[in-house]
């Protein structure tokens, strides 16, 4: 027969057995609960990704973004971006060149919701966006490749369609300010240079080899572009990059240019500075 101490030693040691099996048990229960909300959070942070495409993933060192055509992305080692940021002095992957040579401004305005929508770029805190300059280029091949007449002639032909181009320049631009405001990010929208005439090789035109009444021409439509570029600026949260007012001084000099209608680096350089003066 047991003591009374025996007992109570007894009752102690099966009292502790079941509370360190509790134990046990509630860390088991609690660990599984971790791994299975962590897998949730990992399910639902890929769902949000899902549809990104070629966003791979977010760059924090960004500060500001160039986002635009091929007179963001080249063909010049020197591109723009790459000069802003040398101007600006400050550590490499501050400037991001989102240059996509081709592209219209349709194009871009598609290009531009799937980066914001996956967060490429999560500390930006300025876009420069510089689009609109393929549409043109596209008009002319399709619709005026000899370049005969200017656009607001007496006899110039394609009114409705060019009208109806800028229209849907304007329109995506404006989307692509509206999209980059919402962000909080400042943005600043860029008018284009003029084509550089006596360059004889020209590829913003079906046949690559352009006559000076031709440039004439197309700088006509080039000009009537910067107008609705203008236009933007003036009716939306965006600042803008006049470029076309640098036209004397990239003009003056045919090394600024690699062909007709892109800018060497030199030339990419006048335009870092004049991107660098509204920074400031």
């Amino acid at each position: 027969m047991l003591s009374a101490c025996a007992t109570i030693r007894l009752r102690f040691m099966s009292n502790r057995h079941i509370y360190n099996r509790q134990r046990r048990d509630n860390f088991c229960l609690c660990q599984s609960t971790k791994r299975i909300i962590a897998g949730l959070l990992s399910f639902l942070c890929g769902l949000s990704t899902v549809g990104c495409g070629e966003v791979p993933f977010r760059d924090e060192r960004v500060r500001i973004v160039a986002f635009g055509d091929s007179a963001t992305a080249g063909p010049s080692d020197s591109a723009y971006p790459q000069q802003l940021e040398t101007l600006l002095d400050v550590p490499d992957g501050t400037v991001a060149n989102e240059g996509q040579s081709g592209e219209t401004a349709g194009e871009g305005l598609e290009r531009l919701s799937e980066i914001l929508k996956c967060s490429r770029y999560p500390n930006a805190e300025t876009w420069l966006y510089w689009e609109g300059g393929n549409d043109v280029s596209d008009f002319i091949a399709e619709i005026d490749p000899f370049l005969t007449t200017a656009p607001g002639s007496p006899d110039y032909m394609f009114a409705a369609e060019w009208g109806s181009t800028l229209d849907g320049v304007e329109q995506s631009v404006t989307t692509a300010v509206d999209q980059i405001a919402a962000t909080g990010a400042r943005v600043i929208v860029m008018t284009y240079y003029r084509l550089r005439e006596g360059m004889g090789y020209c590829p913003a035109i079906p046949i690559p080899m352009i006559l000076p009444g031709q440039v004439e021409i197309a700088n006509v439509y080039i000009l009537q572009l910067n107008d609705r570029i203008r236009r933007v600026a003036r009716r939306s949260p965006a600042f803008l990059v006049d470029v076309e007012l640098l036209d004397t001084e990239l003009q003056a000099d045919p090394s600024h240019f690699v062909n007709c209608n892109h800018l060497a680096g030199s030339g990419n350089e006048i335009v870092a500075g004049a991107v660098l003066a509204v920074l400031e």
